[in-house]
């Protein structure tokens, strides 16, 4: 980190953290941390490696780790920071993460050891406050040509657990919007074709099981987390063998709909406007542009290494370049 400041004025005040993986080619007998996972990747026929990443606001590497395919992602956060901070001094370095690091034990962790961070916090807990996001008042910050307002927040009361004070903030991104509008308009137009298609199955009689017939109804929703509570099915066995039925709540499809491009950001910075906090949330998306340059141009997937030790070698050399 000293080296990075002083030859390329690096600013190391912000660590900017998020989580990837990468898939293996082969069995991977000889790796014990190629293991199957969530394929981020979108191969999961194989095994793979977890990379965790750390940079400071101007996207450059301070740290790595390379885990097994299987960690939980929330985990590694910690596990990381602390390491940093042990090889690189405790100076007081600001954390910033999405929300897939966002679990309770990692912010309860923050505050007892009396860290700085911001974060988003899980959709299932910004659930909890759909109706102040559909009621308001909301504060325009940015808007486009037309007056439509791109970015909106609203104030929570704030918050103390464990003794130190949180900032809550709700904020409505129309970029946001748009994008999780267009995966959520996909994933239910995928999970009402297999539905139809389990169904076209149960009626042929090719599966015979009620039990069989309820697993695969399941599957076909799958386990992204807008499509819960919007499907309830049934096998129910008619004279002709056996029948699914399936059934969509409109309510659940326009809750998830009124939460589209929302999010809830708390921080335990309470000096920065609204518009400074949303800012500086919107940074881990450099992480990601680093894991795009990771994965294409620096050639980090596949592994074809079949060893721990020059798996971990590729990755390494892959983030030094």
């Amino acid at each position: 980190m000293a080296r990075g400041r002083d030859l390329c004025a690096f600013t190391n005040d912000l660590l900017l953290y998020d989580r990837t993986s990468t898939y293996c080619e082969g069995r991977r007998a000889g790796n014990p941390t190629a293991q199957r996972g969530y394929a981020r990747d979108h191969r999961p026929d194989g095994k793979h490696l977890c990379l965790g990443l750390v940079v400071n606001r101007d996207g450059g590497p301070l740290g790595f780790e390379s885990r097994a395919g299987n960690t939980r992602a929330a985990a590694t956060l910690t596990l990381l920071i602390t390491a940093l901070e042990q090889r690189c001094g405790g100076a007081r370095r600001v954390g910033c993460f999405d929300r897939g690091m966002a679990a309770e034990d990692n912010r309860r962790h923050g505050r007892q050891t009396q860290r700085v961070y911001w974060c988003a916090v899980r959709r299932a807990v910004t659930r909890q406050y759909l109706e102040a996001s559909r009621r308001g008042p909301w504060q325009c910050l940015r808007a486009d040509g037309h007056d439509a307002p791109t970015l909106a927040v609203q104030r929570l009361p704030d918050q103390e657990p464990d003794g130190v004070r949180e900032r809550w903030l709700l904020c409505r991104s129309a970029g946001g919007h748009l994008k999780e509008q267009q995966m959520f308009a996909t994933r239910l137009a995928k999970a009402r074709q297999r539905l139809a298609r389990r169904q076209a199955q149960a009626a042929a009689g090719t599966f015979m099981s009620r039990d069989v017939i309820q697993r695969r109804a399941r599957q076909a929703v799958g386990r992204p987390h807008d499509l819960r509570g919007i499907f309830a099915w049934d096998a129910q066995r008619t004279a002709d063998g056996q029948e699914l039925r399936v059934e969509e709540s409109a309510t659940a499809i326009q809750d998830v709909r009124d939460l589209q491009g929302v999010y809830l950001v708390r921080a335990t910075v309470t000096e920065l406007t609204p518009a400074e906090l949303w800012h500086r949330y919107m940074l881990p998306t450099r992480v990601e542009a680093a894991f795009r340059n990771l994965k294409t141009d620096l050639c980090l997937r596949p592994i074809f290494h079949s060893k721990e030790a020059r798996g971990d070698a590729h990755v390494l050399f892959a983030v030094l370049a």
